[in-house]
């Protein structure tokens, strides 16, 4: 392998530094790079140290690798990947196939490009809609992603708050009832469930003097939740499932629970990687994955069912470039390693 020169100009390609927690801001060439130097492979950045352009190459052959917007997985075909990006067309496509997903309502946010479409789903259709809904709901954009603008609505007037924020940054926002179950993550790789874990919701922990509403306000950590409208749904849980107001003051190491969105980007976290994963989350998985034609995919699934036992399970979305910090989080590089490898694979063949 040729040689790389830290610091060479990014028009030549530069080498990101040290797989360490200083450079973040894109784990996916931070995987790649790390499975590549594990499988001997050359790693190259082509623009700079972001390396959301980067380049892997065996001997002769070379692949070149595009993050943020893109997708890095070669394993999905760009059909497979668009489709699953639309969240309103992925539920449905799910839903024909047979697999239970929760009842989605799709509106425009703004009336961009309204004269292309058919009537009934416009702003004020939406608004329209929320007058005589039933309350509370979950809402989220259309192609958002790492839990964005994913919030519970309580009623109308939040209902309008929320559609005039995201109308800032997306077109199109889903509308569905409030969900409440056990949520855990499918990992497919190409016709097998590798692994699954269950998220575990952001939680505060109380110190017998500050107020939920004081500990969120003081959480610099979880900035995308502290940093919510406070017109938005926020809901609050304790350890026994009670719901409690903002006002609520947990005692001296109490647990309250964020209901909503567990992403970790919103400060949630996992419980243990069980590898392959459970037989009723494969079947899940891999039954999303299939309809979506996708060969890598994490698959989101609610257990709802009484005993948390996985014996009712309801698809929330399907990730076609899922990000693999949980595994980074649990020194589980071993699965890394897997993944790309098979990605690199697809991508050299």
């Amino acid at each position: 392998m040729d040689p790389e020169v830290p610091g060479s100009s990014p028009g030549r390609g530069t080498i990101l530094s040290a797989l360490s927690p200083v450079h973040r801001l894109n784990s996916h060439a931070r995987f790649a790079r790390h499975s590549a130097e594990a499988l001997g492979y050359g790693f190259r950045s082509l623009d700079g140290d972001d390396a959301y352009l980067f380049e892997v190459r065996d001997g002769m052959r070379r692949a070149t690798f595009a993050c943020g917007s893109s997708t890095p997985y070669a394993l999905n075909s760009g059909r497979a990947y668009s489709l699953a990006r639309d969240k309103s067309f992925a539920t449905r496509v799910m839903s024909e196939a047979g697999l239970q997903v929760i009842p989605t309502r799709t509106f425009f946010a703004t009336t961009r490009h309204a004269a292309f479409r058919a009537p009934g789903r416009e702003p004020d259709d939406a608004l329209a809609f929320s007058r005589s809904a039933q309350f509370p709901l979950f809402c989220k954009p259309n192609a958002g992603s790492r839990g964005e603008l994913a919030e519970i609505v309580s009623d109308a007037a939040q209902f309008a708050d929320y559609m005039a924020r995201v109308a800032m940054a997306h077109d199109v926002f889903l509308v569905q009832p409030l969900v409440e179950g056990a949520e855990h993550r499918v990992f497919v790789l190409e016709d097998a469930a590798l692994f699954a874990y269950r998220k575990r919701a952001p939680r505060l922990v109380g110190d017998g003097v500050r107020t939920v509403g004081d500990l969120l306000a003081a959480t610099p950590a979880k900035p995308t939740i502290a940093q919510r409208s406070p017109a938005s749904g926020l809901r609050f849980r304790r350890g026994d499932g009670a719901l409690v107001p903002s006002d609520f003051t947990p005692r001296l190491g109490e647990e309250v629970f964020l209901m909503g969105r567990a992403n970790r980007s919103a400060g949630g976290d996992a419980e243990a990687i069980i590898a392959p994963a459970p037989a009723a989350l494969a079947r899940a998985g891999l039954g999303a994955a299939a309809a979506l034609g996708l060969r890598l995919a994490a698959i989101d699934v609610f257990d709802v069912s009484p005993a948390r036992d996985l014996s009712d399970l309801i698809i929330i979305e399907a990730n076609a470039s899922p990000a693999l910090e949980t595994l980074e989080a649990q020194g589980r590089f071993d699965l890394i390693e897997v993944i790309w490898s098979a990605n690199f694979a697809a991508a050299l063949a």
